[in-house]
């Protein structure tokens, strides 16, 4: 079965390089730009996993975290948060809100992806590396469905 993934970032270039890193790792991307459209497409989707990045205009990452964890029918999705952000008391208020992972930018997709998959089967992260978790199937859509 395929994973869903919505993905949040405003930076485009961004985007794009998750979308298509997620793709070759045979996740279903749902991109958006923004916090508000993410909160949507999560409400409709109710994707396996959401990632977004901390600050954006339009919504930013806390806003659809605070979102996300408020509503009983998406609490429990796992919430990747990805940041340029170096303060770690910010990374902390993060965690405290209710994020699964905190990445800094850049971050190296391998781990990323490692992360994801580990998050998405509910085994724990282990010191030292694991094999990467693959989902069979695939395919990658923006918010428009294409």
């Amino acid at each position: 079965m395929n994973k869903t993934i919505v993905v949040i970032e405003d930076n485009e270039v961004i985007l794009e390089f998750i979308q298509l890193l997620l793709q070759q790792n045979d996740f279903i991307v749902i991109a958006v730009n923004n916090g508000r459209d993410g909160l949507a497409m999560v409400r409709q989707h109710r994707p396996d996993l959401i990632m977004s990045d901390l600050h954006m205009a339009g919504g930013d990452g806390l806003y659809v975290l605070r979102a996300v964890r408020a509503d009983p029918g998406t609490t429990d999705i796992p919430f990747v948060l990805v940041t340029a952000d170096l303060d770690p008391a910010a990374r902390q208020h993060c965690y405290a809100l209710g994020a699964t992972r905190v990445f800094l930018k850049p971050f190296d997709p391998d781990v990323l992806v490692d992360t994801i998959g580990k998050l998405l089967v509910g085994t724990q992260h282990a010191a030292g590396g694991t094999q990467r978790a693959r989902i069979s199937g695939a395919g990658m859509r923006n918010a428009s469905g294409k």
